[in-house]
């Protein structure tokens, strides 16, 4: 594996770096560009902006920007933004961000500038997420007709490598049993195909669409060729695509020969920030607060002694009513030890946790 740097666009396929000219010509050349991220990676989202200024720069076209991070309820707000009619702080207050996606609106603010300065089109593809939680928790015939309406008609649910791919997850996760692996798996690909639905929808007429469209989301959707590419192309046939994944130095080294499956391009990034240790919960809103659906093992709230069934009722005596309020109670100082309050079969107790490394 040659010698690369941070900042570096290498095309695997060929082992080499793409320079500026090749690059310009490759970027023109496609029609979507799929571009990874780590949530939590600062350059990841660098990346991201650097490769949505050169695709603009290099094509005539109108540039559509699909995003992960909301749902369609967010369009009126996206349109607002892609018109300038109302400043990113604005629109983040309007889609709610730290309640809708709960990511560091800071990661994002640079891109959603340059949407903003070009008058780009910004189009939210996600489907709602308490959606996607139902549908791992019990299962796509668990949704109303209300609610199946609010993902994609199509779901290829019938893909060996993309279930295989995902089954690292499980343990993450906590899934152990098969219907779980299964609801998981459906999830993801619901997930997927309502992105590559919402997506295509903006690219129609097709193949006689005038416009381009980067896609920005978490690389898990588009790792090896799987998850959003052949929904979108099953979509839009013969649509040139193009996946871009940053990766740091040190994991394209110990990737070898795989590297060519797992992206068309890779950008050299700087590492991901470590972790904190999670809190390895799976909760669900009820009356009194949030349920406990699952814990994952050996995690915080396992060591704490908090069991599936138990409710989370406040943390340092502020109720939580939401997952995000979890998020906002603890962000600032995470590794501040903070008293848990729960019922167990209607008597309470008290645990602490801190989320120290």
């Amino acid at each position: 594996m040659p010698s690369v740097q941070v900042g570096e666009v290498f095309y695997p396929q060929a082992e080499k770096s793409l320079g500026a000219k090749d690059l310009d010509q490759t970027l023109s050349q496609a029609q979507i560009i799929l571009l990874g991220e780590t949530h939590t990676n600062p350059h990841h989202h660098l990346i991201q902006l650097k490769m949505l200024k050169d695709f603009n720069r290099v094509n005539q076209a109108r540039i559509i920007v699909g995003i992960e991070w909301l749902d369609a309820s967010a369009q009126p707000a996206c349109a607002r933004l892609s018109a300038g009619k109302i400043t990113v702080s604005e629109f983040a207050q309007e889609v709610d961000w730290p309640h809708t996606w709960g990511f560091p609106l800071e990661l994002y603010k640079p891109i959603l500038e340059y949407v903003r300065k070009e008058g780009l089109t910004l189009v939210p593809l996600s489907a709602p997420t308490r959606i996607i939680k139902q549908i791992a928790q019990n299962g796509l015939n668990s949704l109303s007709p209300e609610q199946r309406d609010a993902i994609a008609p199509s779901l290829d649910l019938d893909d060996t490598l993309y279930r295989t791919q995902l089954k690292p997850r499980f343990t993450e996760h906590g899934i152990m049993e098969p219907k779980a692996a299964d609801y998981f798996i459906n999830a993801q690909i619901a997930r997927d195909e309502t992105m590559a639905h919402n997506l295509a929808k903006h690219l129609l007429p097709w193949p006689q669409a005038e416009a381009k469209a980067v896609l920005l989301a978490g690389s898990g959707h588009m790792t090896g060729g799987l998850g959003l590419k052949p929904r979108i192309l099953r979509r839009l046939p013969g649509a040139r695509l193009l996946t871009v994944i940053p990766v740091s130095e040190k994991a394209m080294a110990a990737m070898g020969g795989q590297l060519t499956k797992l992206a068309d391009l890779v950008v050299i990034s700087e590492p991901t920030p470590s972790h904190r240790p999670r809190l390895g919960l799976f909760l669900k809103p009820v009356d009194q607060g949030l349920l406990v659906e699952r814990v994952m093992p050996k995690s915080r709230a396992e060591t704490a002694g908090i069991k599936a069934g138990d409710i989370l009722v406040n943390i340092d005596g502020q109720p939580v009513r939401q997952v995000m309020d979890i998020h906002r109670l603890i962000r600032d100082n995470p590794e501040k030890q903070r008293e848990y309050n729960l019922l167990r079969q209607g008597s309470q107790f008290n645990t602490n946790i801190s989320l120290s490394r």
